[in-house]
């Protein structure tokens, strides 16, 4: 290139240069700072080891300025990198820093949304495209570099000009909030390019500002006025999308020539809460110098700057920067959660956190920082305090006497303290002079309205305090009800009443009102007095979550809900095994003293017991006890319900019923008599001829005999309940052809109607060919031919009010629906078998299309029968 011609490049670039900086343009959302971008990038393997340091390989990388490392979870060595650009040499090693508790306050919705994994600071490195790292303990492998462009340095050259000349322009002055303070110039967001597209959600805000905490960012001292803004923008943009945080998390940031930068969004004079002194952010503020300041110590213009912007926030929430106050810890690494702390109002993040953080150097002129932040804030109103935050209205009337209000100035001088309504019309006022601005209001008497009060303290020359306190209503408390399941009859009558109790205040007018699922109105009651104790007995129209609001006066009301069932079941023999069961269903069929015999099965195995209940019939009760000893239960229900003369049979041989448990029933009753066979099916066979012997009947019922894995007995259920009632027999077959057992008991019996319980897969078709006139009840499943009993067999016979539900499907649930057979006779109520948990449709459908029934019982405990079948049953009935 010529003379000439360089000559002329150089106009050119200066005749552009000189445009910028004589006509400069503010950001636009059209012409933003380039927004700083991010790229995450896997540390290369070690390639050597020295001096205690394990350092990566190096790597070369898109062009960033600023870099941070994400760790291992146990990773807590040192960590640093050098950098590189193009061929040059490399940098020093710069350390960069672990970032300890610069976050956002424990189990707020800004941590839980948090990025989980530990991260150093980001440190400003200014350009490079080669990176190394290393690790003073352990190995980088395995560590992530966030390498971060602030710049725009993949933009054109023309570009990044413009882009630097947008950076060095700082902003309009923020309106001071009126602050008496010098305000110092502080860049506006929109000025430093923060990408607010990647801002989460809205600013969280504290009550007050009560301290401020300094920091410094780390990194290089040795960045550009130019690059400043950048800096910050990069800042950003590993606090939101490597850390995860809503935001940037400090206030404020200042750089080493003096310029202070809006940090977090929300407004410079509110208190916003930051993500700067974890467990700490709420009432506090972070300003943060940028750069390391360890052993180099801040620049005086920065510090100038810092202790500006402090002093001035100091004057607009009425802090003193000379004192100190009491915070609760949130949590963090120095300070348990709950921990109650006195911390300078301004102090180092060290002060809170296990961290180096703001240097020692800063923090060395901590203590000179606080004495020029008192001189910059000027003549202060400080530590604002009352009495009372909120005070209780009753009626009209407070429920203190009286209201403190208070100041201190400093330094002295006169006062005005003015307390003013909710409608801003001044109630109160007093003047005086002195250190101690101070006043009490007189609250008896009526007329106080509900609402917000201001209460502000002025004086000549200093900036207003404004504080509130908040008249509220009465609360109404310890609302609860005796249940939250109420049980209702068919004519909605509770069948316990609710008991509702509420605290309130002396003279309290109250009211109660319950409504049902659709709104209505079922009950309302009132009263007066400090308390609410009051019952509904019912009223019920629908079952379901009724809602119950209590109003008192100006309190808020509160509610709330219980559920309504309407409960048509009883439950009988709700015990947790069956020989319990089966000694309650006796109880509950039996008065002392009236079955003329029992009939004793053995507990673990349901064979004998399949053919029992049409032999207990009406006459006496189906027990259940163990092989080898007769139940002290059992022992004590036979001596209760026996009548004089009673016989008891026992079902099975010497295997099922021991000869010890014989001989210990013939010394308690007498007459003992064991049916037994050699098989199931001959034992199902000298049953029915007792049955046919005592009812004449000529009809007999067949069920399947197994195999046990099957659940066979699930058939024989409702059939044993209806042969109980109608002294039918029940007798025992094989799937594919009939027992021979069975074969010559109906001879013998001279048998001439078979009902057959199941389908095919339960008793065969070819069964059938080798009965006396067959007739096949079953449904799709068990539960079906339960209703087709009942339908067919009960239904021919009784008008049924009501029936017996029980598990038909657990495998131990047999022997409480075995022995309900006497106690469905008893009622004339036929067995319906279900699930534990879900009334079976087959059943619900039955329910519906019979409306003679209008309840029934509940067989077993609701580990085998839950309260929702008995609720879904009475719905449909009712």
């Amino acid at each position: 290139m010529t003379s000439t011609a360089r000559a002329r490049s150089w106009l050119a670039i200066i005749a552009v240069t000189a445009v910028a900086v004589l006509a400069p343009v503010a950001p636009t959302a059209a012409d933003p700072a380039p927004p700083a971008t991010i790229e995450v990038v896997d540390v290369a393997g070690p390639a050597f080891a020295s001096a205690g340091w394990s350092a990566s390989q190096p790597m070369a990388v898109s062009p960033f300025a600023m870099v941070g490392i994400t760790l291992d979870d146990a990773g807590e060595g040192a960590v640093q990198v050098r950098t590189a650009q193009g061929d040059g040499p490399w940098s020093d090693w710069i350390d960069v820093p672990h970032m300890h508790d610069e976050g956002p306050d424990p189990g707020t919705a800004e941590a839980r949304h948090a990025s989980p994994g530990h991260r150093t600071h980001p440190v400003f490195t200014d350009v490079a495209d080669r990176l190394q790292v290393r690790v003073a303990d352990g190995s980088p492998a395995g560590l992530k570099a966030h390498l971060i462009d602030p710049f725009g340095l993949d933009r054109s050259v023309v570009e990044r000009i413009g882009d630097r000349l947008r950076a060095s322009w700082d902003g309009v002055p923020t309106a001071a909030a009126g602050a008496l303070a010098d305000t110092p110039r502080i860049v506006s967001r929109a000025a430093w390019g923060a990408d607010e597209s990647s801002v989460r959600g809205d600013p969280s805000y504290a009550r007050s500002v009560e301290r401020a905490f300094v920091h410094h960012t780390v990194g290089s001292n040795d960045y550009s006025q130019a690059q400043a803004p950048g800096i910050v923008r990069g800042v950003m943009a590993y606090h939101v999308g490597s850390n995860g945080w809503s935001d940037i998390g400090y206030n404020f940031l200042v750089d080493r020539f003096g310029t202070v930068y809006e940090g977090r969004r929300g407004g410079i004079a509110e208190a916003v809460i930051g993500a700067q002194a974890g467990g700490f952010n709420t009432e506090s503020t972070g300003v943060a110098l940028m750069g390391t300041y360890t052993s180099a110590s801040p620049p005086a213009a920065m510090l100038d700057a810092a202790e500006r912007i402090i002093a001035w926030k100091a004057d607009v929430h009425h802090f003193h920067p000379l004192r100190d106050g009491q915070a609760t810890s949130m949590g963090s690494s120095r300070y348990p959660e709950g921990a109650v702390v006195t911390l300078q109002n301004v102090s180092g993040h060290r002060d809170v956190s296990l961290t180096s953080c703001p240097g020692d150097a800063t923090y060395a002129r901590l203590g000179a920082i606080r004495q020029r932040v008192r001189e910059a804030a000027g003549d202060l109103i400080v530590d604002l305090r009352s009495d009372q935050r909120s005070i209780r209205v009753i009626r009209g009337t407070p429920v203190v006497p009286s209201l403190t209000l208070g100041a201190d100035l400093d330094p002295p001088g006169t006062w005005r303290i003015e307390l003013l309504d909710p409608q801003g019309r001044t109630i109160h006022t007093a003047d005086g002079e002195g250190a101690v601005a101070s006043t009490t209001v007189d609250l008896t008497g009526g007329g106080w309205a509900l609402g917000t009060y201001e209460w502000v303290v002025s004086a000549p020359g200093r900036l207003s305090a404004v504080e509130q306190v908040t008249f509220t209503p009465p609360v109404i408390t310890g609302f609860d009800r005796s249940t939250d399941l109420a049980r209702a009859d068919r004519d909605g009558t509770l069948r316990e009443p609710v008991a509702f109790h509420a605290d309130l205040w002396e003279g309290a007018s109250w009211q109660l009102v319950v409504t049902d699922p659709s709104g209505a109105v079922v009950h309302t009651s009132q009263g007066v007095g400090a308390a609410m104790d009051t019952g509904w007995f019912g009223g019920v129209t629908r079952p379901g979550t009724h809602t119950a609001t209590v109003t008192a006066e100006d309190a808020a009301p509160v509610t709330t809900t219980l559920e309504v069932r309407y409960d048509l079941f009883d439950r009988v023999a709700d015990t947790p095994d069956a020989i319990g069961g089966t000694t309650a269903l006796s109880a509950a069929a039996f008065p002392d003293g009236t079955a003329d015999h029992a009939v004793i099965a053995r507990h673990d195995v349901f064979a004998d017991a399949l053919a029992g209940g049409p032999l207990a019939g009406r006459g006496g009760p189906l027990l259940l006890t163990t092989p080898d000893q007769l139940d002290p239960r059992v022992a004590v229900e036979l001596d209760r319900v026996l009548a004089e003369d009673a016989v008891v049979y026992v079902l099975g041989g010497p295997a099922a019923i021991g000869e010890e448990v014989l001989a210990d029933l013939v010394a308690r009753h007498g007459t003992v008599i064991r049916v037994a066979g050699d098989t199931r099916t001959a034992t199902a066979a000298a049953i029915a001829d007792l049955v046919v012997a005592e009812s004449g009947t000529t009809t007999a019922m067949v069920a399947r005999a197994g195999p046990d894995d099957a659940s066979p007995w699930a058939d024989a259920l409702a059939g044993g309940a209806y042969g109980a009632h109608a002294g039918v027999p029940v007798l025992l077959t094989a799937t594919d052809v009939l027992s021979p057992e069975t074969a010559d008991a109906i001879d013998d019996l001279d048998i001439e109607e078979v009902i057959v319980l199941g389908g095919t897969a339960a008793v065969g078709d070819a069964v059938l060919d080798d009965l006396p006139d067959p007739r096949r009840l079953a449904g799709g499943d068990r539960t079906g031919t339960g209703v087709a009993v009942a339908e067919q067999l009960w239904g021919a016979e009784v008008d049924v009010a009501r029936v017996l539900l029980a598990n038909g499907f657990d495998a131990g649930a047999w022997g409480w629906a075995l022995a309900a057979a006497p106690l469905a006779a008893q009622r004339r109520a036929p067995l319906l078998v279900t699930t534990a948990t879900t009334l079976s449709p087959a059943v619900a459908a039955h329910l519906a299309a019979t409306p003679a029934v209008e309840g029934g019982t509940v067989v077993g405990p609701s580990s085998l029968v839950d309260p929702e079948v008995g609720y879904a049953a009475s719905a449909i009935v009712r």
